[in-house]
């Protein structure tokens, strides 16, 4: 079988505590990337999305940009822009991080 992607300990055919990354493909023990079991069952009963950190934080960089231009924030942000485009950044992250871990 395959390896972790965080840990990098083997991970076997039985192992009933892993996830696949939809994004990267990798997998992951569902403890190393702070999954509860139950979580874990839930998301492969159901057949649910799921990434891992590296390719829900890329997501994000490239979202990013079509949030601020959405809400027109100027692509050369003055000094007080740059305040506003740090909070929506960080808000965007928080909210996609909460939607991915659901």
């Amino acid at each position: 079988m395959s390896s972790c992607g965080d840990c990098k300990n083997k991970l076997s055919r039985d192992d009933r505590d892993k996830l696949r990354c939809d994004g990267c493909a990798k997998f992951f023990h569902g403890r190393c990337v702070r999954v509860s079991p139950a979580v874990v069952k839930d998301i492969t009963d159901q057949k649910k999305s799921w990434k891992c950190l590296d390719c829900g934080e890329r997501r994000l960089s490239m979202s990013t940009g079509a949030v601020i231009d959405t809400l027109g924030v100027p692509k050369s942000p003055s000094a007080g822009d740059s305040d506003l485009i740090a909070f929506i950044t960080e808000l965007k992250k928080d909210m996609d991080w909460k939607l991915d871990s659901c």
